[in-house]
Order: structure tokens, then sequence, then C-alpha cells
């Protein structure tokens, strides 16, 4: 999440670069998440009885949670010491990445 974090902070960089349009997917991703709410159950008074995630709501949640764990995953791994851009480009154009290093 820092990286992210510290990356958007940079918004002068060319939307055309791998890592710029990894950061606006990640965003995106990100708000996406946000917007799955729980369904809730009432009280007589309007009071929340309970929170629960249908298998729909669930299988979304799971669905973002890996997408963003593998564009911060290539993110990282662009931006170490010994720079590997292959996920990086496979994660922008919505590919899978061959294997986790």
């Amino acid at each position: 999440m820092a990286l992210f974090q510290f990356w958007s902070s940079r918004s002068k960089r060319s939307a055309s670069r791998p890592s710029s349009r990894a950061l606006t997917l990640l965003e995106d991703t990100q708000k996406e998440l946000k917007k799955i709410k729980p369904e809730q159950t009432f009280d007589g008074d309007g009071k929340v009885l309970t929170e629960f995630y249908t298998k729909a709501t669930t299988e979304a949640r799971k669905k973002l949670t890996e997408k963003t764990a593998r564009i911060e995953a290539a993110l990282a791994q662009a931006l170490s010491e010994t720079p590997n851009f292959e996920k990086l480009f496979a994660a922008t154009q919505g590919k899978e990445a061959s294997s986790d290093e």
C-alpha cells in the first residue's frame, strides 16, 4: 500500500508508461473493492443485526484482492534493484504472469 501512495503522488508520469498504467489500474481496482458492501439485516428499530457477503460478492472481493496483490507485486518487482518488467507488462495488459518468484 505504501508503494501505491508513493507513486500516486507522482502524477506527472506519462500515461503511456507501464508503471503509470499499473498505478491507475491499481487505484481503479481498489475503488471497485471499496464499492462492494455487505448485505445487512435490521431489527424493528432499524438497527443493523447482521452483515454478510453473498457468494457472488465474496467471489468478486476475492478476485479484486488477488488482482490488487498481483499488481502490487509486479510494481515492487519492477522497482527493485534488479528490475523485472515482465509481470508489470502482464498486469497492465490483463494477462496472468507465468509464475511467482
